[in-house]
């Protein structure tokens, strides 16, 4: 018997928060941006606060007003930061999704770092407009002020191999099928100065003051500087916080929190110097997922008629088909075992019983699931921590 998949949490570990502290370069750049732009009147909201370290900092950079937003239990920690700095009676804590929340005056200044790898996660820029149109003042100020997105062909023969080529290993079994999904995915990486076929070029902006729409789309235009074994197109971004207050995830650093994003080719690509690669990228927010396309070009030369690939990409073909069937706006779903045992554990939720009751009721009533109902009661909990208060 096995008990269900925990679901998955995006909240972050107190250790990832202490890892983000240990970005040097991007908590200094934050650190100038609210120092340049924090005055003794100001109000600062702080969109994401974790830990609280911006509110913290806020406040004793002298501002008037600070609020933390947070839905995540670590902003209990946060408010015992504020005790432990002679800071709570400075700065007020909200758990809640920022979207949710509403103040009696404007800020004057909005920070938050609500990127992952790239600013093109989740509900990013949804929440930045939000924030932009109903809490901040028509002179305030957002922190960051824009994004680059950054991009450059790439030769990343280690990440490349150890997510595609192991399809290839065992010649005796035909996975090639399998080996086409991988090569539609994006791949996490580290990309150096010596990874670069070309130098690293900006393929879309994002200016927070303006952006209206959170689907980007872009084209890397680049000349090969080398011969090299192309393997894809390599993102990062720049941030401009303030008036002289930047940092940049292209190359990565030893220390940076943020990675970077391989987008694969199909195969690799020899290109020997001058050769041009044109690569269009499209990314389009659909629910809480952003969907990728890239579509690659790679000539000899500058010639057109000499054309040495073509690639059409998109992560939406790195899932099986049966997973894309189920999600079609036509699809009538039908609850698995798993998903009836959630449902009556959020039923039962609602309904204000205990979670050790909820725990004997779906043992009980799943035994396919779970022996006891102690063995329930870690998913139980789960489902606690992600939906109730």
């Amino acid at each position: 018997m096995t008990a269900p998949p925990s679901i998955r949490s995006d909240s972050y570990s107190v250790v990832a928060y202490g890892v983000m502290l240990g970005d040097d370069a991007r908590v200094r750049a934050y650190a100038t941006a609210l120092q340049n732009l924090i005055t003794s009147k100001s109000f600062v909201i702080d969109i994401g606060t974790g830990a609280g370290t911006f509110a913290l900092l806020a406040c004793r950079l002298g501002a008037r007003r600070v609020v933390g937003i947070e839905p995540d239990d670590v902003i209990e920690l946060a408010r015992e930061s504020a005790g432990d700095n002679g800071l709570a009676d400075r700065v007020e804590f909200v758990q809640e999704i920022s979207t949710l929340v509403a103040f009696d005056e404007p800020a004057d200044v909005v920070v938050s770092d609500l990127r992952g790898v790239l600013p093109l996660y989740r509900q990013h820029i949804p929440s930045v407009i939000d924030a932009r149109e109903r809490l901040l003042s028509r002179t305030g100020a957002l922190i960051p002020r824009e994004d680059r997105l950054l991009a450059a062909v790439v030769t990343d023969t280690s990440t490349y191999e150890r997510n595609l080529e192991g399809w290839r290993r065992w010649p005796e079994i035909d996975q090639a099928r399998a080996r086409r999904l991988s090569a539609n995915a994006l791949l996490g990486s580290r990309l150096q100065r010596e990874s670069f076929v070309c130098n690293p070029m900006c393929w879309a902006t994002l200016d927070y003051r303006t952006i209206e729409d959170a689907n980007v789309t872009g084209t890397l235009d680049c000349v090969a500087s080398r011969p090299a074994t192309a393997h894809g197109v390599g993102l990062g971004f720049e941030a401009t916080l303030a008036e002289g207050a930047s940092f940049s995830t292209l190359p990565s650093r030893p220390d940076a929190v943020y990675g970077n994003l391989l987008l694969p080719f199909e195969e690799p690509i020899e290109l020997v110097e001058g050769d041009r690669v044109s690569v269009d990228i499209r990314a389009n927010l659909i629910g809480d997922d952003y969907i990728w396309r890239w579509e690659t070009t790679a000539w000899r030369g500058n010639d057109s008629s000499s054309e040495i690939a073509r690639y059409s990409q998109s992560n939406l073909n790195a899932v099986p088909p049966s997973h894309l069937r189920r999600i079609t706006p036509d699809h009538v779903p039908t609850l698995n075992e798993i998903g009836r045992c959630d449902a009556l554990i959020l039923a039962r939720m609602a309904a204000g019983a205990s979670l050790e009751q909820i725990a004997r009721e779906v043992s009980s009533q799943f035994p396919g699931l779970y022996q006891t109902w102690e063995d329930a009661w870690d998913h139980v909990a789960v489902l606690s921590s992600t939906y109730g208060r």
